[in-house]
């Protein structure tokens, strides 16, 4: 299961979310909003939202279906649960759990039980569950290409679906390509990757990604000092210019580190 520091570490690359909030990020998972478009699933599956008031009424004892606000694109390495909101479940609506399933990328259709004898009502934009993320052992090879975005399959027979289906149509909500661009080039991502280097430090300096640069940089410039130095016999070479060669390597490590560490000052900067 992943943690924040997981969850942060993927986003941008096995996973996908737009519109993306931070304070949507918890402690192991990520809250999902509602859009405005619902219907009653049991009540002739008209619309639940009302424009006039902008909000979603779960009539008592009744079951509606909304999609979230929310795409989400996840990579073939990573699968997912779909979880109640405390919030939620303390007035009385309960979340029919479901998964999500590997390589899966589009909005979610999500069924909301409202357990009292009151009709309960909720706006568009307000939280109504989270959502965990777990590694799989291995990559799945199980195509989720008959399930379309929002699972439009299931809301051919619902009311008022026109407007839903052009929203879901949108090329970034069937492309990870271009959602990953919307994603990555939105404000909010922006200032949260800007932050998290600022937070992180040296420690999201120390990376096996920066360790390799620095490695690769002391192997090449110590080659480079080698051949430099091929004019000496090995005996004399390896006497006279080993010292030579270590400091030749010593100044790639240090040019390593220096440019690794100046890139994240010159992103950061852009960022801001």
């Amino acid at each position: 299961m992943l943690s924040h520091k997981d969850i942060c570490k993927e986003l941008g690359k096995k996973i996908l979310i737009y519109p993306f909030n931070e304070k949507s990020i918890k402690g192991a998972s990520i809250n999902l909003t509602a859009s405005k478009f619902a219907w009653n699933a049991l009540k002739e599956k008209e619309t639940a939202y009302s424009e006039e008031h902008n909000e979603i009424t779960i009539l008592s004892q009744s079951t509606i279906l909304v999609e979230t606000e929310e795409c989400i694109s996840v990579s073939t390495k990573i699968g997912g649960t779909y979880h109640p909101r405390v919030k939620q479940v303390s007035r009385g609506i309960g979340h029919v759990a479901t998964t999500l399933d590997p390589g899966w990328i589009g909005p979610s259709l999500i069924a909301l039980h409202n357990h009292t004898t009151e009709p309960i009502k909720i706006k568009p934009g307000d939280g109504i569950l989270s959502i965990c993320f777990h590694y799989l052992k291995s990559k799945s090879d199980f195509t989720t290409s008959s399930n379309a975005p929002g699972r439009t399959e299931l809301l051919t027979d619902l009311q008022d679906t026109r407007e839903v289906f052009d929203w879901l149509d949108e090329n970034y909500k069937k492309d990870p390509k271009l959602l990953k661009e919307k994603m990555v080039n939105s404000e909010e991502y922006k200032k949260f990757r800007t932050e998290e280097l600022i937070r992180s430090g040296w420690k999201g300096f120390i990376s096996w990604t920066n360790i390799i640069k620095i490695v690769s940089s002391l192997i090449i410039l110590s080659v480079i000092g080698l051949i430099l130095y091929d004019k000496f016999d090995s005996v004399k070479l390896m006497e006279d210019n080993f010292t030579n060669t270590f400091f030749a390597g010593a100044i790639g490590t240090v040019i390593g580190v220096m440019i690794t560490f100046i890139g994240k000052l010159l992103i950061i900067k852009k960022r801001r």
